[in-house]
């Protein structure tokens, strides 16, 4: 019964006394949290099980699906959506920035960045106060500059992984990889790999995609592969690819989103090659073998979408090496629509036929949102089901929340404004986590900036 999903653990206890005393017991929600985890793409280490009740246990299995239906009935009604909990962390050191903030799925852990340091914070989990200080920090010793912080849970271990590009003063872009296991008891951040070290003659590379295993990155000597766990990489002359693109790999294809052609090309996966310490770029290949062509089209009249930009964060059922009809891999493209935003959804599903590693582009819907589309920024777009996706918008100071419903024909989707007290203007400091209903923000202090976590359900008092 652990294995079903939590909303029908509780429909059961309408049936009988008997499964109603079963759906209480503590191992089935701890199986239960677990496997909603893993759906949810979430660092089940976040949560820790043998320490939680099993109303707590019920609330983190529960909460993603109780947040939507929190937004749903206030949005129908008209009704912003406040926090039911706001706590403050203040900075470590005088004039620090909270800068690439970036909540590890889950809600728990919160990284950030100081100058050339990247820090692991401890949030908390329901009503337990966050740590007021880093948990763990790590200087990159030859950066000057660290240009983002990107996080996924690790496949090959318990721990988190963090990607982090950086600069230096002798002109090189590095990107790094650290391991790190934030319920340790004194957490740090280890190599996963060797620094990934390129080149920056013409431009900073451009990160296309990342996944649980690659990383694909836009250069002025062609466009890169890495695959991290097995270190090895292959780079590509033809198609080219721009900043506003984005790279996906699924059933050993590659599909390249090409924002200016409004268009998709999938290609063969090509063969990796091992790195060498000694190269300074991978071996080229001039051209991917190109299998098909899409133009990204409206869904309802065939137009050719404007102004395309990629969904350059999506969690949920993204990023994933396969794809199947019950979890596609999703595509999702923004565009101009009368100045106002229009999401497009599209999948990449095994094509029919013989050949399972050949994927197509599938439509399936479009959603225009309530939101400017130069004037606004897209935070986040979170599929939390197969069918069922999360758009967080800022614009100016309000979060613009689209919940929407692909099931529907056409799609389904509703919109409304999610309170977040003292957020700044145009912030992008900002982070959101469906799973654990929380939000994270960077706001305004007497000394410069600290840090806001708003949590939007809380466990019931009993």
């Amino acid at each position: 019964m652990g294995f079903m999903a939590p909303h029908d653990i509780i429909a059961l206890r309408t049936v009988s006394k008997s499964l109603a005393n079963t759906t209480r017991e503590r191992s089935m929600w701890i199986d239960a949290l677990r496997c909603a985890c893993t759906a949810h793409d979430v660092y089940c280490p976040s949560f820790p099980l043998t320490g939680m009740s099993i109303h707590e246990l019920e609330h983190a299995a529960t909460a993603c699906r109780r947040f939507i239906s929190r937004l749903r009935t206030n949005f129908f009604q008209g009704r912003i959506v406040s926090p039911v909990s706001i706590r403050y962390l203040e900075p470590a050191v005088s004039g620090e920035e909270f800068e690439h903030l970036r909540m590890i799925p889950g809600g728990r852990y919160l990284l950030t960045v100081y100058r050339n340091t990247v820090r692991l914070w401890d949030l908390g989990i329901g009503s337990n106060a966050p740590s007021m200080n880093p948990i763990a920090s790590h200087t990159i010793e030859d950066a000057t500059q660290i240009h983002g912080v990107l996080t996924r849970a690790s496949k090959s271990s318990s721990g988190v992984l963090v990607f982090v590009p950086t600069t230096g003063s002798d002109g090189l872009f590095r990107f790094h990889i650290f391991s790190v296991s934030p319920p340790a008891s004194t957490p740090h951040f280890s190599p996963f790999v060797p620094v990934l070290c390129l080149s920056m003659e013409n431009g900073l590379p451009v990160i296309l995609g990342v996944n649980a295993s690659h990383i694909a990155l836009s250069t002025s000597f062609g466009t890169v592969l890495w695959d991290y766990v097995h270190d090895s990489w292959i780079r590509w002359m033809r198609p080219g690819t721009r900043s506003d693109d984005r790279l996906y790999l699924c059933n050993n294809n590659v599909a390249i989103m090409h924002a200016n052609q409004a268009e998709l090309s999938v290609a063969s996966l090509p063969i990796l090659h091992p790195r060498c310490d000694t190269a300074a770029v991978p071996e080229v290949l001039e051209s991917l073998q190109i299998l098909d062509t899409y133009k990204l089209e409206r869904y309802d009249n065939l137009q050719p979408l404007v102004s395309c930009v990629g969904s350059s964060i999506t969690r949920a059922f993204h990023g994933r090496e396969t794809s199947t009809i019950e979890q596609p891999l999703h595509v999702d493209i923004h565009s101009d629509n009368a100045e106002r935003t229009l999401i497009s959804h599209f999948a990449l599903l095994p094509a029919a036929g013989d050949d399972i590693a050949h994927c197509e582009l599938v439509s399936f819907g479009e959603s225009p949102l309530d939101v400017s589309y130069l004037r606004s920024w897209a935070q986040l777009l979170e599929w939390v089901s197969p069918s069922t996706a999360l758009s967080f918008d800022i614009e100016g100071n309000t979060v613009h929340v689209s919940l929407i419903d692909v099931d529907a024909a056409p799609s389904d989707c509703i919109s409304g404004i999610l309170a977040m007290p003292g957020l700044l203007d145009d912030e992008t400091e900002v982070d959101f986590c469906s799973f654990s209903a929380r939000g994270c923000a960077r706001i305004s202090s007497d000394t410069g900036f600290k840090l806001v976590v708003m949590d939007y359900l809380l466990p019931k008092m009993r």
